[in-house]
C-alpha cells in the first residue's frame, strides 16, 4: 500500500500490512484528490490522471514497465473519461502521449 504524505509529514506505523511513502508538496497533495468513505472513515484517494503522472514520477520505485503500462491503459481505454487536471499535468501527460507514440 503506497501513501503520499507532507514533506514534514509523520509517516504511518505499519502493523503487519507492508506501506511506501512518498513524499510530496503540499499543492500536489491537493490536485486531484477526491474522498471516499471506507467502513465510515473518509478516505482522500487521488484521481486515475493524477495516479498516472505520479507513476511516472516514482517510476524508479515502481518501474518504467509499470508507468507505461498504467499509461497505456489509461489511454487506451474504450471509454477514457475526460478529466479535468491543472496545467502541470496536462503538459506532462501529452509530452508523455508524445514520447510513447515516438518509441513505436
Amino acid at each position: 500500500m503506497w501513501f503520499a504524505i507532507g514533506r514534514k509529514g509523520r509517516a504511518p506505523k505499519s502493523y503487519g500490512t507492508p506501506i511506501r511513502i512518498v513524499r510530496f508538496t503540499e499543492s500536489l497533495l491537493h490536485d486531484d484528490v477526491d474522498t471516499h468513505v471506507i467502513e465510515g472513515v473518509p478516505v482522500k484517494v487521488f484521481g486515475i490522471a493524477k495516479t498516472t503522472v505520479d507513476s511516472f514520477r516514482y517510476r524508479s520505485k515502481l518501474g518504467l514497465f509499470v508507468a507505461i503500462e498504467g499509461f497505456r491503459k489509461r489511454c487506451g481505454s474504450a471509454s477514457p473519461r475526460p478529466v479535468k487536471l491543472p496545467t502541470r499535468l496536462n503538459v506532462a501527460v501529452a509530452t508523455l502521449r508524445s514520447a510513447l507514440v515516438s518509441a513505436h
